[in-house]
């Protein structure tokens, strides 16, 4: 390791060096083929030719073949580089920034800049693409070909009749989907035939009850990161009724939310006024949650709610309703935010100036 006024050098036993930048101010490197600006961040020298290059605080990285420059120093961008024909990173960040990608050497007319697989606007010259990336967190690439492709997300699972219906959210740039199996939590894996859909109907290997599924998504040139494992069971009953119902009461109108329920993709929510026999299903659909605005003055609703599968249809949650003297309704303090006890550092006053005692003993 050899120390440095921006952070250190660390040289590996075949040759290799990793640039630390580390400091509390920003500094500013130009040596030996690599740049930087900003307070953190690191440059990886691999085999074969491949560099990583993380940006975590600052407005500049680079070594001799590609730079990346940013407008908003709290941006983290990082990518492996190795055909500067074909880079792809992460970026992640709490707002969004201006980015420009710098090469050394002329690049094709025919590059493209992709975000979390769909392509986007840009300007470009002979030796720089100049992008906008929003806020959050994306995987983007520059290409010729074709795009990186997001890891697939789980959009539900669905019971039928000792089958399970398991899809993923469509995936931007893929033309295709393939869908892992898995009988021992993940250690192995049986890879079934690819398929453009993004729907499969799963069943049992070996009269198994409960197995395991990942996702991936694929075009011509590349595969995703597989999807999270999920569970899968095989079973022909029917699903549990969906736990912790709530009720937000406002004015004029009742905001409800409930929890999922594994294997449903579809959920029933009831109503009827306080006293009466039936309920009528006000909400059929997959979102856990409903606003009700269709309500009489001065009347008590109550509130069930179901889910649903291939095998049938649960049997009702626990009921609620929105009558203003039930204690679970009592609210004090409607919409209040997460409050903490915070004194200045003297001990005896909180943010707005008042005497507090100390809340933490000395």
């Amino acid at each position: 390791t050899e120390p440095t006024a921006y952070g250190a050098i660390i040289t590996s036993k075949e040759g290799k060096k990793d640039y630390i930048f580390r400091n509390d101010l920003p500094v500013e490197v130009n040596e030996a083929g690599i740049v930087f600006s900003g307070t953190a961040g690191f440059i990886r020298e691999r085999e074969a030719g491949k560099s990583e290059l993380a940006l975590f605080h600052g407005s500049r990285i680079g070594d001799s073949r590609f730079e990346i420059s940013t407008t908003n120093k709290d941006a983290g961008i990082s990518t492996v580089l190795s055909n500067d024909l074909s880079i792809s990173g992460l970026y992640s960040c709490v707002g969004s920034s201006g980015v420009t990608f710098k090469w050394t050497r002329k690049i094709p007319k025919e590059m493209r800049f992709y975000l979390d697989g769909i392509r986007q606007s840009v300007k470009a010259t002979d030796e720089t693409i100049v992008a906008t990336i929003p806020a959050g967190k994306h995987l983007w690439n520059l290409t010729v070909g074709l795009p990186d492709l997001p890891r697939p997300e789980i959009d539900f699972t669905r019971n039928d009749r000792g089958k399970v219906l398991f899809a993923v959210h469509p995936v931007a740039g893929a033309s295709g989907y393939r869908f892992d199996y898995s009988t021992d939590i993940g250690k192995s894996w049986t890879k079934l035939k690819p398929q453009p859909k993004e729907q499969l109907l799963m069943e049992a290997m070996k009269n198994e009850t409960k197995g395991y599924v990942r996702v991936v998504a694929l075009n011509k040139e590349h595969e995703s990161q597989p999807s999270v494992i999920y569970p899968v069971y095989f079973t022909t009953e029917k699903p549990h009724y969906p736990d912790g119902l709530k009720l937000n009461i406002g004015n004029g109108k009742i905001d409800l939310t409930w929890g999922k329920v594994l294997g449903c993709s579809e959920f029933k929510l009831y109503r009827r006024i306080k006293g009466s026999e039936k309920f009528q299903v006000i909400y059929h659909g997959k979102e856990p949650l409903f606003n009700d605005n269709s309500l009489q003055a001065n009347k008590i609703y109550e509130y069930t709610v179901t889910a649903v599968n291939g095998n049938g249809e649960s049997g009702f949650s626990n009921i609620l309703n929105n009558d203003p003297s039930g204690w679970m309704n009592f609210n004090p303090m409607p919409g209040e935010t997460f409050r903490r006890s915070v004194n200045l550092y003297d001990g005896s006053r909180d943010n707005s100036g008042n005497p507090v005692d100390l809340y933490y003993p000395r």
